[in-house]
């Protein structure tokens, strides 16, 4: 297995309110992306995110849950972020290597004390996000409440994507807005596409045109179509919400039940045409060690390697186990790299792309990905690792010389501050430290 490009590839963090079915959701999107043959359920232990022991008896996210599906071509790296306040460290080492964020909130419930929180984190850390209206076949579901809802409580310009075929009981399928669509389910990823129920029809071309306004607002020429009355295109539209979202002025809602997988590929679709991969991250900005010299470097696969280890965990009959991202070049399971947090050498064990706890070996990992790397000799949780570069001999015979020379790069990231308008910069970038020495 290796890396798709950075294009195809998206980390989006789940956070929630604890109980308002995240993890469930997390398990349809490993299904539907083919990484599970099965749709696991938190509350009889068959998740495979919720694996451990005490997350099995309790029935809620304790750790933070890594796995990853695919979609029409693009690979989701899925961070299943702990809902309860007890666990908050979890959320934010997800969020700090997401580039967007799913809210999911419960449609009984609305915006709840959990959901200000992280809500809170994502504003901190300038991530664009995403609201999915989840339990949409629960008693007392309301999409307008939670609509309204999210406009009291955050100010923020929602524009949903997908609206509800009912509620509660009579919950049976979404409307595209973007397509104009109707999806009727019957189980999990069974469906058929119909047109939009005639008793509908008003409440689907109300918030038709919200959802066209805010995508026009983003783009000048989309702007002059719309007051030209010229209707908009589907992917003109996607375009729109691509770059509202990016530029935090727009926040797309969709409605499911994930429990029973009701317009969960609606989301995907979402995550996949609309929200940010890390090759719309143009550059990271660093500034040398004892110095305020900047350097800028490329998030593509050709650039010096560097990556963040965000989380490290000890499994049973495996050892530790570091998860890490990849910011910039590309790294293999026997590669010599540099933890430049203690500034000592490590060679990489075997890498591994996760679902859970299961494991599928990675041949090479390159910008923009996540994996997990076994028994690192140095490294933890947020220490930075780069590539130590070495002399070698011809590729057909897989053995290193004697280090000719070696070149050394710190790493140390955080995110590009918020404009003084509360929006986010649409060129937006990441900053570490670097530094160099010969050997």
């Amino acid at each position: 297995m290796k890396s798709p490009s950075p294009d195809k590839i998206r980390n989006v963090a789940l956070v929630a309110h604890g109980g308002a079915g995240k993890t469930t959701l997390a398990e349809a999107i490993l299904f539907l992306g083919g990484s599970v043959a099965r749709m696991g359920r938190v509350d009889d232990g068959s998740s495979a995110l919720d694996y451990a022991e005490n997350e099995k008896k309790r029935e809620i996210s304790i750790n933070l849950g890594i796995a990853y599906g695919t979609w029409n071509g693009t690979k989701i790296n899925v961070l299943d972020c702990p809902g309860y306040a007890d666990f908050y460290g979890d959320v934010r080492a997800g969020l700090r290597v997401a580039d967007s964020a799913i809210v999911v909130i419960a449609a009984p419930s609305a915006v709840e004390v959990g959901t200000e929180l992280v809500w809170q984190f994502l504003d901190q850390m300038s991530l664009p996000r995403a609201i999915c209206v989840n339990k949409m076949d629960k008693e007392h579901a309301d999409f307008r409440k939670c609509l309204a809802s999210l406009s009291e409580m955050f100010g923020a310009r929602t524009a949903p994507v997908t609206v509800p075929i009912g509620a509660a009981n009579g919950f049976k399928g979404i409307v595209d807005l973007i397509e104009e669509k109707a999806y009727v389910y019957d189980g999990p990823g069974k469906f058929k596409k119909e047109d939009v129920p005639a008793e509908m029809a008003d409440e689907v071309a109300e918030f038709r045109t919200q959802l066209i306004e805010a995508a026009a607002e983003s783009d000048e020429t989309l702007m002059e179509k719309f007051f030209g009355d010229e209707p908009l295109s589907v992917d003109e539209i996607r375009r729109g919400l691509r770059e509202g979202v990016a530029a935090a002025t727009i926040v797309p809602v969709v409605a499911t039940a994930a429990g029973s997988g009701v317009g969960v590929e609606s989301l995907m679709d979402l995550l996949v045409g609309v929200m940010p991969s890390p090759a719309d991250v143009p550059e990271v900005v660093g500034a040398k060690p004892r110095s305020e010299d900047e350097e800028k470097r490329p998030v593509t696969v050709d650039a010096p390697f560097a990556a963040l280890v965000f989380k490290t965990v000890a499994e049973q009959h495996v050892g530790e186990l570091s998860f890490f991202r990849v910011y910039s070049g590309r790294v293999s399971s026997g590669n010599d790299v540099l933890n430049a947090t203690k500034d000592e050498s490590e060679r990489m064990g075997q890498i591994h792309a996760m679902v859970g706890r299961d494991r599928k070996e990675f041949g090479e990992v390159t910008a923009g990905d996540i994996a997990a790397v076994v028994k690192l000799r140095v490294s933890r949780s947020c220490a930075r690792r780069t590539r130590r570069s070495r002399r070698t001999s011809t590729p057909s015979s897989g053995r290193r010389s004697s280090a000719a020379s070696a070149t050394c790069t710190s790493t140390s990231w955080s995110r590009s501050s918020r404009t003084s308008s509360g929006s986010r910069s649409t060129g937006r970038s990441r900053r570490f430290r670097t530094g160099r020495r010969s050997a």
